[in-house]
């Protein structure tokens, strides 16, 4: 259980921010992918269960060092907030090929000490070479591409309906109405901001200082995400994901348009993607 505990300063510097783009979202999918048991959280079918679909597409297709990723990210290694926010999965994956390697060095050393360590594989990604970060935002590429590509457009607009909903609560129905509807397991207790997650960590207790708190919805985004501040601007203020609060139809259909996306490429094949797409239109 994570507390967030905001002062008045805090209240009035609360924001409602966009997505962190493709890598982010790829990078949360990955913690997703391979937990199946949310037991710890309070019942969330939406949570568990809606995500199923999206896992039967993509298990057959992942391969096992793609499946190792996990061991490292995001939580081992928070390529989400050393990167920052990117329109485009290219942006993105430049960025983490261009880490500085004294950064991951020290985002390793950091997590080595506490409960989520960095696997042994990863202390190369610290070495002054290129070669290694290079080959892990290949990875997370082909990844990418098999887990959250197809899905990306649909996503992106949830993404952006959740941000444009939460930014006009905020506005209309003020702070309290807006922190009470991020997510079922997010409670708004004022002055306190409680999160329950469902990973094997301590309670936490967090203290903005003023700062204010920046939320950032997400859909991959598994309850309790931690809250981070960028290393470059420890002042500004913290940035927190949370889960978007979706029924087990929608989730449903989010997955949905994989099949037509399948049948659009074979149809590529055939006549040219041009072509398709005039048939499609």
């Amino acid at each position: 259980m994570k507390r967030i505990h905001f002062t008045d300063e805090d209240l009035r510097n609360v924001r409602v921010g966009p997505t962190y783009g493709p890598v982010a979202e790829t990078a949360l999918s990955l913690e997703r992918l391979v937990r199946t048991d949310w037991s710890g959280a309070p019942s969330d079918p939406a949570g568990t269960i809606g995500f199923d679909g999206w896992r039967a597409r993509v298990a057959g297709h992942v391969t096992p060092a793609e499946r190792a990723l996990a061991q490292l990210l995001p939580r081992a290694m928070d390529i989400i907030t050393m990167t920052g926010r990117s329109s485009s999965i290219d942006e993105g994956l430049d960025a983490v090929a261009s880490l500085p390697p004294a950064l991951v060095g020290v985002e390793l050393a950091y997590s080595a000490g506490g409960p989520f360590r960095p696997p042994a594989w990863a202390t190369v990604l610290a070495e002054p070479a290129t070669g290694p970060r290079k080959q892990l935002a290949a990875a997370l590429r082909t990844y990418h591409d098999k887990a959250v590509a197809p899905h990306w457009p649909a996503v992106s607009r949830l993404l952006e309906a959740e941000r444009d909903r939460a930014v006009r609560l905020l506005s209309e129905q003020g702070l309290d109405r807006f922190l009470g509807s991020c997510h079922p397991t997010i409670r708004w207790d004022p002055p306190v901001l409680t999160i329950d997650t469902c990973l094997p960590i301590g309670d936490e207790d967090a203290y903005l200082d003023g700062r204010g708190l920046v939320l950032v919805p997400s859909l991959f985004c598994p309850p309790g995400y931690p809250m981070c501040v960028a290393p470059d601007a420890p002042d500004a203020s913290p940035v927190i994901h949370y889960p978007i609060a979706l029924d087990a139809g929608r989730m449903r259909g989010l997955w949905a348009p994989l099949a037509a996306a399948t049948a659009q490429s074979s149809l590529a094949a055939l006549v040219g993607r041009t072509r398709a797409a005039v048939l499609d239109a």
